[in-house]
Formats: structure tokens, sequence, C-alpha cells
């Protein structure tokens, strides 16, 4: 009896074991497959953009190929077309702050206090979760895990107090979490979007690095 009861509790740690790894797993595994999906649209942010493209792919494009996001939020948001990302930013919040930061990843993007602002004229900084070890899951914790996917030329909008800025892609680089160099703007404007990576773990970062367009 003893040794059933054993077994039984074994197999009991082994299912919570099994759910805890799912539960961690399933958004990044949730935004492979939505990437996959993507792949067979093409995502543009504005009706002329839309219209430019039907017209340059009469022949290869059709209407159901193109879909337009509209910005989540006028104020402050990130849009990228290429991984169909549109997520609210969250403004002047603290990195060095865990405390403060993780509920609001839990929602978007945040802009970490200190950095500049769109027009400015320095450097923009945005973070944002890869993926989080947490059983209270939400749908918006792995919301930078498709970083990796984009590639320089990539373009990258940010819409703040109603106005669209527009970036392209430049560089995309893996880092050690101590190094703070890449927040240096040289006195040019640059967006910086960094998150955890791997996927999963705190090890590294990965940094995107865009300019204006």
């Amino acid at each position: 009896m003893k040794i059933n009861f054993l077994k039984l509790l074994g197999y009991w740690f082994l299912c919570l074991s099994v759910s805890v790894l799912f539960l961690n797993f399933q958004p990044v595994l949730a935004q492979e497959i939505t990437y996959q999906k993507l792949k067979k649209t093409k995502f543009i942010v504005s009706r002329d953009e839309a219209d430019k493209l039907r017209d340059s792919f009469a022949q290869t494009i059709n209407e159901s190929d193109v879909r337009i996001l509209t910005p989540i939020n006028q104020e402050f948001s990130l849009v990228i077309p290429a991984i169909a990302l549109n997520q609210p930013v969250f403004k002047n919040i603290d990195p060095g702050n865990e405390q403060n930061f993780t509920p609001l990843l839990q929602k978007g993007v945040a802009h970490a206090w200190g950095s500049s602002l769109p027009g400015e004229g320095e450097t923009i900084f945005l973070f944002g979760h890869s993926s989080v070890f947490s059983l209270d899951s939400g749908e918006r914790e792995a919301v930078f895990y498709l970083l990796e996917k984009l590639e320089p030329g990539d373009q990258v909008n940010i819409f703040y107090h109603n106005q669209r800025y527009t970036y392209q892609v430049e560089a995309k680089e893996i880092i050690n979490p101590e190094e703070v160099s890449i927040l240096q703007s040289g006195g040019e404007e640059k967006l910086i979007l960094q998150t955890c990576w791997p996927a999963l773990t705190q090890l590294k970062r990965l940094v995107i690095t865009a300019v204006p367009v």
C-alpha cells in the first residue's frame, strides 16, 4: 500500500511539472504558431500604403492578403508590420524596478524612464517580455518574442501624441545584460527594442536597433 501511495505521489508531481512547463511554454508556442500564419498576410499601417501595395502588385496580391494595423493607442503605441505587433507603450517606466514594470509588461511594452521620446533626437529605449516564468499566464506576456524574426530593413512605427514616427531596422544583436553602450545616442535619434533571450531565460538580451526613416 505504501509503494502504491509513493507511485501515486510521483505521478502527481510528474503531472504538476508537465502542467507548469506547458503554462510557461504556451505563450512562446502560441507566438510561433501565430507567426507561421502571419507570413501569409501583408500587414501595413495606413490605407495609403495598402493602395500603393495593390497598385504595385495588382497581379499577385489579393484584397484578403492585406491587413491594416490600426494603432491600439494613438497616444503611445508600437506597431511593427513584419510581426503584426500592435501594443500600447507605457511611458517613463524604471527598468531597474521589476516590481513596478512586471504588471505593465503583461499589458504591453515599456518606455524606459530617462530615455528619449520620438522626435527628440536621442535614444528611445523600449523593453518587453519575450516570455515569463509564471503560472499567471497572460496573452501579452510574450509580446516581444517575435523580435528575433525582424531583419534589417523592416519597418517599425511609433505612434506618439497622435503622430506617426517611422523607423527602419538597422541591426539585430545578442548582448550581455550589463552592456549599456547601446543606450548612447551620439547625438542622433535611434530606437532600441530589447527583450530577454533565449526565451524563458534571462541569460542574454536581444536588441533591435532602428533609425528614423
